[in-house]
């Protein structure tokens, strides 16, 4: 069997390239005439870099001290100082972008970002950058509000909600406590909602008041409040079925559960076959009620 071709090619594709040229040693150019060259590729890192920006405003005045500005003018003019995220902060807007990138995308506490702008030059205090994140935050609030306006103004959202660890300063220890998650499919959007750590289902309530439309999620019973509702349709989800059945073998007939979790392999494999071709949502709709309905009927 023939290897495999290397991707080293199409994984270097794209990156900015430094050449280095290495020469051998003790070269008469006399004697030698260079006949082609040979040319490795290795894959390096930089690491990021700290920099400060200084703004220079000019200044400037009437020439002729004797005469007086014209009406609505001044006798000296310097232009305004361009926003700042936070007032009066040493940071520029790329560092806190950066800092709050590095805690929710890539999971780096404080202390640890401290760390490594120490090993770039600077010296920052993590009560710092505590210090910043509610400021940057706030200024992040009015695109959250506009996001939750888009997730729950979409036809179709899927919804869980998942446990986090919160620090209790008064208790010493970490609370259990709960984060939402709520999911716009066609449009693949999300949010992430905090309410003080609670699952309750005044939480999605308050959420989603305003949401019209399919309602996936795993039956957890404070979704029931959506029961009943003008425009809303609960929708299961066959992951969670599926699993029940994986977890009642022993109380329930053995043909029974075999049955169930056949038929909704077979749902799967439809899915992944669609998966696969990468048709549109409207042939995957139709595809759908062709292969699915048929099984769904059989399991109602």
């Amino acid at each position: 069997k023939k290897k495999d071709p290397r991707r080293n090619r199409e994984l270097l594709e794209g990156l900015p390239v430094v050449e280095v040229i290495v020469e051998p040693d003790n070269v008469d150019l006399n004697r030698y005439r260079r006949i082609g060259e040979e040319r490795t590729r290795t894959l390096e890192f930089e690491p990021g870099k700290l920099y400060v920006k200084e703004t220079v405003r000019p200044k400037y005045g009437l020439k002729n001290n004797l005469s007086l500005p014209k009406e609505g003018e001044s006798g000296v003019i310097i232009a305004p100082l361009p926003p700042s995220p936070i007032y009066k902060c040493l940071a520029g807007p790329s560092l806190p972008a950066e800092i709050l990138l590095q805690k929710y995308e890539y999971h780096v506490p404080f202390y640890r970002q401290v760390k490594e702008y120490r090993h770039l030059g600077v010296r920052l205090p993590e009560s710092t950058l505590s210090g910043w994140f509610k400021p940057v935050c706030e200024l992040l609030s009015p695109l959250y509000s506009e996001l939750v306006k888009l997730v729950t103004g979409s036809g179709y959202v899927q919804v869980d909600e998942t446990t986090v660890r919160v620090i209790n300063k008064g208790k010493g220890k970490t609370d259990k406590e709960y984060l939402w998650m709520v999911r716009a499919v066609m449009e693949r959007l999300v949010i992430f909602h905090y309410d003080d750590g609670s699952r309750s289902g005044q939480t999605i309530r308050n959420l989603l008041k305003d949401f019209k439309g399919y309602l996936q999620s795993d039956g957890y019973a404070a979704y029931n409040i959506f029961e009943g509702k003008e425009g809303v349709f609960l929708v299961g989800c066959h992951a969670h079925i599926r699993r029940h059945y994986e977890t009642a073998k022993e109380e329930i007939s053995l043909r029974l559960n075999t049955f169930w979790l056949a038929k909704i392999q077979e749902l799967y494999r439809i899915e992944q076959a669609v998966d696969i071709q990468g048709i549109s949502p409207e042939m995957r709709m139709s595809k759908r009620q062709e292969q699915a309905l048929p099984i769904l009927d059989e399991l109602a």
